[in-house]
């Protein structure tokens, strides 16, 4: 690797001690004591593949799926059931919990979405364990217009894709969120408990990030970093850090996001820039991705571009449709057009009827 990044784990420690001595978050409308929920989520669409990747792989044509995403459908999919569980412990303390099952159009998949349990306060933020996303994901994720989509930039020469990129989740987690003076923060660790053979011991290279958001006017400023170095065994120098900016006022937003990612993780950078526009109900967007290979002879540069609309039938049902290219210099071009339609819907406390 041409350039190291340096680690910033003390930044972590930062991060809580600030949420810690920040002033109090307003409290929000008063709150039944237990309160439990469920969120659905499903999309299918009808898609149609051509280029070089897709005749390599044998997916030339038409196929119905709920995402796409490194070559394949249901990858980087939107489908999932969440089952939300809180209760008031005193004045200011609530415990969460959340488990939430991963689905697509074929049915339930082999891995789950979120299963944590946690602690939130209304005035220092909430803390939850378990399985849950690292901040570096989370964080910017909804600035793509058609995330989770066909047409989006993940794993699709956009933006980083994986674990420790923009998809996945990491089992044995602690997450920190907080909001102080307008300012979001996110603090993680995954905890590496793998065997260290040598020693008998556990290996403890566990996976660091944080991220923050800061307004600025109609102007969000994002930051974010993740280290999973060794992590479970793994490779050394799997860093990376991402810079955005957004811009949203009325029927317009773009946005711009660069990330450095380290050999041990993509080898490369990423730009990725997008643009929507709402004309009642409709949404018009496009966005435009370019990943620089830094690893020495391979030359294997990528190349994305995104045109799309999004109609708004009524809350909880949207249509989607329109036109992606992925481009790589090994692995070849992707040509995806199609529609999809999307379906979500929120019970609201079951306890409360």
């Amino acid at each position: 690797m041409k350039r190291r990044m340096p680690r910033v784990r003390p930044l972590i420690a930062a991060l809580a001690l600030a949420g810690a001595i920040s002033l109090p978050v307003a409290a929000s409308a008063d709150e039944p004591d237990t309160s439990f929920s469920v969120f659905l989520r499903l999309q299918a669409e009808v898609v149609n593949a051509s280029g070089s990747l897709p005749e390599a792989l044998d997916r030339k044509g038409w196929h119905v799926a709920d995402g796409w995403a490194n070559g394949g459908p249901n990858s980087g999919n939107w489908g999932a059931v969440f089952f939300d569980l809180s209760h008031q412990v005193n004045d200011d303390l609530r415990g969460v919990a959340r488990y939430a099952l991963n689905t697509d159009v074929d049915g339930r998949k082999d891995t789950d979405r979120h299963t944590y349990v946690g602690l939130a306060s209304k005035r220092f933020g909430q803390v939850v364990v378990g399985r849950t996303e690292t901040p570096y994901k989370t964080f910017g994720l909804g600035w793509d217009p058609f995330n989770a989509t066909f047409l989006q930039a993940r794993g699709n020469q956009g933006v980083s894709f994986g674990q420790f990129g923009h998809g996945g989740f990491v089992n044995r987690s602690i997450r920190y969120d907080h909001t102080i003076n307008q300012v979001q923060v996110a603090a993680f660790v995954g905890i590496d408990d793998s065997s260290d053979p040598g020693t008998g011991d556990t290996r403890g290279n566990h996976t660091y990030s944080f991220s923050a958001i800061a307004p600025v006017g109609p102007v969000q400023l994002l930051l974010s970093y993740i280290d999973a170095s060794e992590y479970r065994g793994g490779p050394d120098d799997r860093e990376g850090w991402k810079f955005g900016v957004r811009y949203s006022e009325g029927p317009l937003a773009l946005s711009a996001r660069y990330e450095l990612r380290d050999s041990g993780l993509d080898d490369g950078d990423f730009l990725n820039l997008s643009a929507s526009y709402r004309v009642g109900q409709v949404t018009y967007a496009a966005g435009y991705g370019r990943f620089n290979d830094d690893r020495d002879g391979r030359g294997n540069d990528g190349e994305y571009f995104m045109l799309g609309a999004r109609y708004s039938l009524r809350q909880g049902v949207a249509l989607h449709g329109g036109f992606r290219r992925s481009d790589r210099d090994v692995t070849g071009t992707e040509n995806m057009f199609g529609i999809g339609l999307r379906v979500f819907y929120n019970t609201g406390n079951l306890l409360a009827r």
